[in-house]
């Protein structure tokens, strides 16, 4: 028997090197963020990852749970030297993401990666 909550947020991880990227599909709210969450906090804390991107563009519902889990993951990558990025996404979720300031939201490159001065 299929699990209700797999069914309304499908998350897939693809890795190129020290770079992940997280996509997300379906709704991202209070009963799927732990799913959502659990995946990604291995990824911004895995030592061979530098660079994780969370893609958002197939997500239908985000909510303030769902926002939540993203400013924890944002917090989570500056404390392990690792740099954080929102990809794309559609519709409603870009407007929330907008409002609620985790567009404008960057962290910092590692220090061993940032451009020469």
């Amino acid at each position: 028997m299929a699990n209700p909550l797999s069914e309304r947020l499908g998350v897939t991880l693809r890795r190129d090197g020290a770079r992940s990227v997280i996509s997300c599909s379906g709704e991202l709210d209070h009963s799927t963020r732990d799913r959502f969450y659990r995946t990604a906090i291995a990824e911004v804390t895995d030592s061979a990852i530098r660079h994780v991107e969370v893609d958002l563009s197939e997500v239908t519902f985000l909510s303030a749970a769902g926002v939540h889990g993203l400013c924890e993951l944002a917090r989570a990558a500056e404390r392990h030297a690792t740099t954080f990025e929102l990809g794309p996404a559609g519709g409603l979720v870009e407007r929330i993401l907008t409002i609620v300031g985790l567009r404008e939201q960057r962290s910092s490159p590692p220090p061993d990666t940032a451009p020469p001065a």
